[in-house]
């Protein structure tokens, strides 16, 4: 095994999981979802535009270390970790883009 092997992985499992907390954080209590994202109208959107891509990076690093092979175990977590990231983003997503529209 290679010195740095768990940092592409690492990356991926920190990317999926601040992407999965603050994706449940948005269906948290009201007053803490409503403090985190609906204070303004533009949180919400910035908030899609950094999780869904930090949720795509950590899914193809993840993918990459797998392929590398520098840790099969890391790395299957990071990818699980971001696919999650990435449903409850595009989840999140598509309601508001319903909702709004509705």
């Amino acid at each position: 095994m290679k010195k740095n092997s768990k940092f592409l992985p690492g990356i991926s499992i920190i990317l999926g999981t601040i992407s999965i907390i603050w994706g449940l954080l948005f269906f948290g209590p009201g007053k803490l979802s409503a403090t985190l994202f609906a204070y303004y109208e533009w949180q919400t959107s910035l908030y899609l535009r950094i999780f869904i891509p930090a949720a795509i990076i950590g899914l193809i690093l993840g993918i990459i270390s797998l392929k590398l092979k520098l840790s099969k175990t890391s790395a299957i977590l990071g990818i699980v970790l971001s696919a999650i990231a990435l449903m409850i983003w595009l989840f999140i997503w598509f309601w508001i883009t319903a909702w709004s529209i509705s």
